[in-house]
């Protein structure tokens, strides 16, 4: 009777482990998606925009760029 029990001890161990690891994965990527968008402008459309404006130059505009497109 006991060795029954001692296998369900670990077997629930992982399904909570598991559940709270799928919960995790979730929020942190519902943050991530909405990190990139605000109010329907993305970072690359920001930086355009400035760039437009004459805010940066030519060599930070391709440097930022990369850095976003790098981490999407």
């Amino acid at each position: 009777m006991m060795y029954g029990f001692g296998l369900w001890a670990p077997m629930g161990f992982l399904i909570m482990a598991s559940v709270i690891g799928l919960v995790i994965w979730a929020i942190a990527g519902v943050t991530r998606s909405e990190s990139r968008v605000v109010n329907g402008t993305t970072a690359t459309d920001v930086l355009a925009d400035r760039y437009a404006r004459g805010e940066i130059d030519d060599a930070e505009y391709q440097m930022r760029r990369s850095v976003i497109e790098g981490s999407i």
